[in-house]
């Protein structure tokens, strides 16, 4: 099953490299911007990351007040 998800990531990165290769070279984007894309893209993630992690804590912090109160 490792073998599995290992290909599928690896497939990914490629096909990914392969649309900034075309977007570069064949549809003539600039690379200055598609480094301006992939910095958004890639803040964009941490702070979707940071923001769930926020939202994991506050639960954990309700779920930890409400057992004390109600217990």
């Amino acid at each position: 099953m490792k073998s599995i998800s290992r290909r599928t990531i690896f497939l990914a990165l490629v096909a990914t490299c392969t649309f900034v290769w075309a977007a570069i070279y064949k549809f003539e984007v600039p690379a200055e911007e598609m480094a301006w894309l992939l910095a958004y893209c890639v803040l964009g993630c941490l702070a979707m990351a940071l923001l769930a992690g926020l939202c994991f804590a506050v639960m954990l912090g309700v779920r930890k007040l409400w057992a004390l109160f109600h217990h």
